[in-house]
């Protein structure tokens, strides 16, 4: 989806942050039984064009028969860096180890309602 609207010269973000509170989520968007949102998407016209976000080393996230091994990030994270650095006029200096670690050590107790939603929405899950 977000490809195609790239395409069309529409820009777009993916929401993760959806599963912080998919009761309110599904309260607002009128989600029947049977649904739950994992994902949400905007799309519009970008008042900006901006450059690309650095992806992960290719060896970082595909395997071929088995989970991929360790990667050496270092060259990553000082991409990532100069990105954010660059695309903030210097406001945010972070790397990725920096993000994941902070999001590692983050409270997530907003999330530990997440089976007994899905129950609510009618999913059945083992015990």
């Amino acid at each position: 989806m977000l490809s195609t609207a790239e395409h069309s010269g529409l820009g777009g973000v993916m929401l993760g942050s959806i599963l912080n509170d998919p009761a309110q989520m599904i309260q607002l968007l009128h989600l029947p039984k049977y649904t739950f949102p994992l994902l949400g998407l905007m799309i519009g016209v970008p008042d900006q064009t901006t450059e690309l976000k650095p992806r992960l080393p290719q060896a970082a996230v595909l395997g071929e028969n088995t989970y991929p091994g360790r990667v050496d990030l270092s060259s990553y994270d000082a991409q990532v860096t100069d990105y954010y650095a660059h695309r903030t006029t210097g406001a945010r200096v972070e790397s990725f180890t920096s993000l994941i670690e902070k999001h590692l050590s983050a409270d997530q107790h907003h999330r530990d309602d997440i089976g007994t939603i899905l129950k609510a929405q009618g999913f059945n899950l083992p015990q």
